[in-house]
């Protein structure tokens, strides 16, 4: 099944307070084919250099924290984000996906999720893209989330882009629409890296660290 721009997309999508929502019947299901994609463009030298960003926004929130810290990738593509965690930090960091092979990749490495609460959770371009993403910071109950995704700033620009697509993405937000979606889980924004999209080549992607408000220094 591919992912489409359609009227049918414009008709459903679902709009409030800078939160888009396009529910869906039944996601894309990625096999071994988007498990080896993923490994190709994580080889890339402007992935990788997106990729160190990301951890040194992780690195950066949690600095002062003086125990051990623990993170879990929600959506790992070819698992070169945990791979580098767990190779240049001290932060121990497994793993989640629905994809078979990423699943059987994680078991191999040791690096598939075993554990029920996690200091951090990362969702790299995912967030935006799961029907319940919430669901995951109501489970794991993290002190951190962070995460990478499109940015729009109204609903129209939402309905011109390309990335309104039956299948795939799932949520939309402006910046504020964000920030308030979080702060109704208790989190307020610790960092953001601004545009993204301009830097590392991906349109109008931005990312985001949020700390929970229950945290004390």
């Amino acid at each position: 099944m591919q992912a489409v721009l359609s009227s049918e997309a414009k008709e459903r999508l679902e709009w409030l307070d800078g939160v888009g929502f396009l529910g869906i019947d039944k996601p894309i299901e990625y096999g071994y084919q988007h498990f080896l994609d993923c490994c190709e463009e994580e080889k890339k030298a402007l992935f990788r250099d997106l990729t160190r960003h990301h951890i040194n926004m992780v690195r950066k929130a949690v600095s002062f924290r003086k125990r051990k810290t623990i993170c879990l990738d929600i959506g790992i593509g070819g698992g070169h984000f945990i791979r580098e965690m767990n190779r240049i930090t001290d932060i121990e960091t497994k793993g989640l996906d629905l994809n078979e092979y990423s699943i059987k990749w994680m078991n191999d490495n040791d690096y598939l999720s075993n554990r029920d609460v996690y200091d951090i959770l990362t969702f790299w371009g995912t967030f935006d893209k799961l029907s319940e993403p919430l669901r995951y910071v109501k489970e794991y109950k993290p002190k951190f989330v962070a995460m990478s995704l499109p940015i729009f700033e109204y609903k129209e620009q939402v309905l011109s882009s390309p990335l309104l697509k039956i299948g795939e993405r799932q949520w939309f937000f402006t910046k504020l629409g964000l920030i308030g979606e979080m702060s109704r889980q208790n989190f307020s924004l610790l960092s953001t890296s601004g545009d993204d999209g301009h830097k590392y080549g991906l349109h109008r992607h931005q990312s985001f660290v949020f700390a929970s408000n229950t945290i004390v220094s």
